[in-house]
């Protein structure tokens, strides 16, 4: 790796940064805004709790398919 790509990568992961930082900030801020008291990680799936998400998708692909 030369040293241009270097500082190419770090001024890119800094702009990566920031804008997650932006992000984490709007989300906070819409949060407060209709008055959620949850964290973002309150809201996400964990990977056991897509099973069902999956298996209903499954189902209406194996329904839309039959001819």
């Amino acid at each position: 790796m030369t040293i241009t790509s270097f500082f190419h990568w770090s001024d890119l992961l800094k702009d990566v940064q920031g804008l997650f930082f932006d992000l984490v900030a709007l989300t906070v801020a819409l949060a407060d805004k209709v008055g959620d008291d949850k964290g973002l990680a309150e809201h996400l799936k964990l990977p056991i709790q897509r099973i069902n998400d999956y298996q209903l998708l499954l189902k209406h692909h194996a329904g839309c398919n039959k001819l």
